[in-house]
């Protein structure tokens, strides 16, 4: 899948599925999150979380989402259960997690990714 943001191309060649970024810094997990972010106020297909939500928006079922991505930035310092396993049953989208902790990624079936920066261009990809 090809997103346009501005004069930026972000490649998110993955299936549907639930995936966590990859933990190390400096890989561009922040600016990912901050084009798809601006891309989401007039593309609804796109949906984007952090941490300065209030959690009481960031609802525990998703069964009803029409998304086709859903981003979730530093997920570790909100995730519940519920929003885990609510995501982990979902089959017709792609969610991305940057998630710091891994006794959270060994409990729930998450994909890895990789990622990289090219000149113009996010890649983001299976591991």
């Amino acid at each position: 899948m090809i997103i346009n943001v501005g004069c930026m191309e972000i490649d998110i060649n993955l299936s549907n599925g639930l995936y966590t970024l990859p933990e190390l810094g400096g890989v561009g997990k922040t600016y990912l999150f901050e084009l798809l972010q601006a891309q989401s106020i007039d593309d609804k297909s796109i949906a984007c979380y952090t941490y300065d939500y209030h959690h009481d928006e960031i609802s525990n079922d998703f069964t009803y989402h029409n998304e086709r991505i859903l981003i979730f930035d530093r997920m570790d310092l909100y995730v519940t259960k519920e929003l885990l396993s609510s995501l982990s049953s979902l089959r017709n989208c792609i969610i991305l997690c940057d998630l710091k902790l891994g006794c959270v990624k060994n409990k729930y079936p998450f994909k890895y990714t990789n990622m990289y920066l090219e000149s113009g261009k996010i890649v983001v990809e299976d591991a």
